[in-house]
């Protein structure tokens, strides 16, 4: 029979009990309250708590043998809670969640099978590319897609870090990853294929057919995307647009934030020795084609009208006058 657990998530800043609920996976609820969810009033809470670089605390309160006796004790804690005037983020009074499907192995494979092979049409191909392009030509679009980008590293880092020391609490979970790791490795095929993988890679084996056909298939499908992009890159209007949301994000504030911890990052690296300087032939290299560049007038012209341009950026900036963007 499977436990139940009341549980409480805790702000590890402020060290105030916001939630109260209940789970027969700590784990798999922990990564729950980290996504968005329909209670907004918790996943606001939630989302500043993770953008100041941590998630919750999850603390296990009581186990329970069945989910009634779990219901009746989330319901005592939350009125308790209440009673103590604490900010709880709980909608409702408790013992109304659902502890879920759990779909038979037999079911499993008749959905499993249901959905195998299944493709878009060409229509809603077209349409989904058509909606993605039109999104990408809003105002903002790649400064959104950055900030989200670092807040979703930062909630699975801290997720991460937290379901480790989860693990190491809590002796049941860990007992049951452990369980399901020993099963893993047990089986015939994957210690097969994990065998296979470290014969070629230390001793420098052949693969076997098996391993060669998926590799192979890999590869095919990485050409076909160069030969797409390849051919999309001829396309003018495309390769206008990409430039153009090139250009606006660098030219953003977030654009040349992320250039200037690039280039900070990459001379602290030279400096400490971690990434070696250009080679005597690499610097003949670059001479050689920094010579070909300046060569050509289009180049020339382009490089002084750039030049130009940030240096009458920096005056407006100075005189306080509205900020011109640069083209280059």
């Amino acid at each position: 029979m499977v436990s139940v657990w009341t549980y409480q998530l805790r702000d590890r800043f402020t060290n105030e009990i916001r939630y109260v609920g209940k789970t027969d996976n700590p784990v798999r609820r922990l990564k729950q309250h980290c996504r968005p969810s329909k209670n907004l009033h918790k996943w606001r809470w939630v989302k500043e708590h993770i953008a100041k670089g941590d998630i919750p605390a999850m603390e296990l309160l009581n186990e329970w043998p069945d989910g009634n006796q779990a219901n009746a004790d989330e319901m005592r804690l939350i009125a308790e809670y209440r009673t103590l005037n604490y900010p709880l983020t709980n909608l409702t009074d408790g013992g109304d969640g659902a502890r879920g499907i759990n779909l038979s192995p037999e079911r499993r494979v008749k959905v499993g099978d249901v959905n195998k092979g299944r493709k878009h049409t060409e229509e809603a191909r077209r349409h989904m590319k058509e909606a993605s392009e039109r999104e990408k030509l809003k105002p903002g679009y790649y400064e959104r897609k950055h900030e989200a980008m670092k807040l979703a590293w930062a909630r699975h880092r801290a997720r991460f870090m937290r379901a480790a020391e989860l693990r190491r609490n809590n002796t049941d979970v860990e007992r049951k990853r452990l369980a399901a790791l020993s099963l893993k490795h047990g089986d015939p095929e994957y210690q097969a294929r994990r065998l296979d993988a470290l014969r070629h890679k230390l001793l420098g084996v052949p693969r076997t057919v098996d391993v060669k056909r998926r590799v192979s298939i890999s590869l095919r499908e990485s050409r076909l995307y160069a030969e797409k992009m390849v051919e999309l890159r001829r396309d003018s209007a495309w390769e206008a647009k990409r430039v153009e949301g090139l250009r606006n994000f660098y030219n953003s504030d977030s654009g040349r934030a992320l250039q200037s911890e690039l280039s900070k990052r990459r001379w602290a690296k030279v400096r400490n020795g971690e990434k070696p300087s250009h080679s005597d032939e690499q610097r003949a290299k670059l001479s050689v084609a920094q010579s070909a560049l300046w060569a050509d007038p289009a180049y020339r012209a382009k490089w002084s009208a750039a030049k130009k341009a940030a240096v009458e950026r920096k005056r407006q900036e100075r005189l306080g006058a509205p900020q011109q963007l640069s083209l280059f």
